[in-house]
């Protein structure tokens, strides 16, 4: 296997090991022989891929912006590993439906960085605000932004195809997932078959026993069909234990709000929001937290980690904040942004934020976002 890295200007060292880990890891996982014998990546300030895109798989060699071959501690750089796996995967998947080629490399995004750094296996990207499930998303048959298509739209076969395979993943258990995967794989990759829905199917279920086969059957309704319900079992039901012992402190309340102006009035916390007034006044969702703490003569600080569930049972958001108190000071107001990025839409439908000191919930909040 020949390996290639080729810059326009001088990049990160580390951009070859994620490489060489990407390939290795995803062959492994696959239990096939990679499908290519040579793999190049290009970082050049500007490749030839639509807006909005961090790199390209055009099977000769892959395409990255240069702005993210860093190791500086960057967003940029955070975003590398899962980049690389991606691409790297699209050597085995591609060809098919969209849903399936996006949301398998996906996945794979997942199985790698577990590898490297035992990052959990959860959902990358916020939940789809355009299709109820994959059997819409068929329908649709979004364009892709290469032939003029929005982002948007086109993103949902991201984010409803790797939660189907993360669903199907921790349901049957690695073993019996990785069996359903290679026999996906091997039905398609001679271009006979083109994969669907029916081909998920069939690989998932091939030669399994009938619990096996009936678990798929769920899923698949569940996540094509619409017909069976999420499972909210993930969700962290523990109770929350506000104390904050490393700043001699608590967290005293805590709310949703729209409230944009600071400092912020506690009589704005709701637990349901309109998504036309959200989008009418281009508003953040704000997380609002009050700090309670015993004053102390030299500055303290704080990271706490906020986790963002959506009501198909996956946590999407996973960021740590430090928040700082200066001398004398007894704490006061802080607010985290939620939701998915700015240039996506909110999906309707149930969230769930919770605040964690290391492994130790302190704080939570439940909202519903509605039409």
């Amino acid at each position: 296997m020949q390996l290639t890295i080729q810059r326009s200007k001088p990049g990160a060292a580390r951009s070859m090991d994620l490489l060489e880990h990407s390939l290795r890891t995803i062959e492994e996982f696959m239990g096939e022989p990679f499908p290519v014998r040579y793999v190049g990546i290009l970082f050049k300030d500007a490749v030839h891929a639509p807006e909005g895109s961090a790199g390209v798989n055009f099977g000769h060699v892959i395409t990255q912006r240069a702005r993210y071959d860093v190791d500086d501690g960057s967003r940029a750089a955070e975003f590398l590993p899962s980049l690389t796996a991606h691409e790297i995967a699209h050597y085995y998947w591609a060809g098919d439906e969209d849903w399936i080629d996006e949301g398998a490399a996906t996945f794979m995004e997942f199985i790698v960085e577990n590898a490297r750094t035992g990052a959990p296996m959860t959902a990358d990207g916020a939940p789809c605000a355009y299709f109820a499930n994959l059997g819409e998303l068929d329908r649709a048959n979004p364009r892709h932004p290469s032939d003029g298509g929005p982002w948007s739209e086109f993103g949902c076969n991201y984010s409803l195809g790797e939660r189907l395979f993360l669903d199907l993943y921790r349901t049957l258990g690695r073993e019996q997932f990785r069996e359903g995967f290679r026999n996906l794989y091997l039905a398609v990759k001679s271009r006979s078959v083109y994969g669907g829905i029916a081909e998920v199917e069939a690989a998932f279920k091939k030669d399994t026993p009938p619990e096996v086969a009936s678990a798929v059957d769920t899923l698949i309704n569940r996540w094509y069909y619409g017909t069976e319900p999420y499972d909210l079992s993930y969700l962290d039901t523990g109770p929350d234990d506000p104390s904050l012992p490393s700043i001699n402190g608590r967290i005293a309340d805590a709310f949703i709000s729209l409230d944009q102006e600071w400092p912020v009035n506690p009589a704005s916390r709701t637990n349901q929001l309109s998504l036309s007034d959200i989008q009418a006044g281009d508003k953040e969702v704000y997380f609002y937290r009050r700090f309670a703490i015993s004053p102390a003569a030299t500055r303290k600080e704080i990271p706490l980690r906020t986790v963002e569930h959506y009501e198909d049972g996956f946590a999407f958001g996973s960021r740590v904040f430090s928040y700082y108190f200066e001398p004398g000071g007894n704490g006061g107001w802080w607010r985290t942004p939620l939701g998915p990025n700015s240039s996506d839409q909110w999906a309707t439908g149930r969230y769930w934020v919770f605040n964690y000191d290391g492994e130790r919930k302190v704080v939570e909040a439940e909202y519903e976002i509605v039409p």
